[in-house]
């Protein structure tokens, strides 16, 4: 239960770094695929505290609710 937080904590610190990166200001001149890894980066960091709230909750589960044991 640890190692997938750990993980998925991880993977959520890698996100919110590269939706930062990508949040430069922006010129005329920029890319779209700044915009697109920016898109990616936020789905990335939804993702992974959906992630991060399902291995939580499925710990308390595990502590609290006697049938899940």
């Amino acid at each position: 239960m640890v190692v997938p937080a750990l993980v998925t904590v991880g993977a959520l610190l890698a996100a919110v770094l590269t939706w930062r990166r990508t949040a430069l200001p922006r010129h005329a001149d920029d890319d779209p695929p700044y915009a697109r890894a920016r898109l990616l980066a936020l789905v990335g960091i939804f993702g992974n505290l959906l992630f991060l709230a399902i291995i939580v909750l499925g710990g308390i589960a595990v502590l609290v609710l006697p049938s899940c044991r």
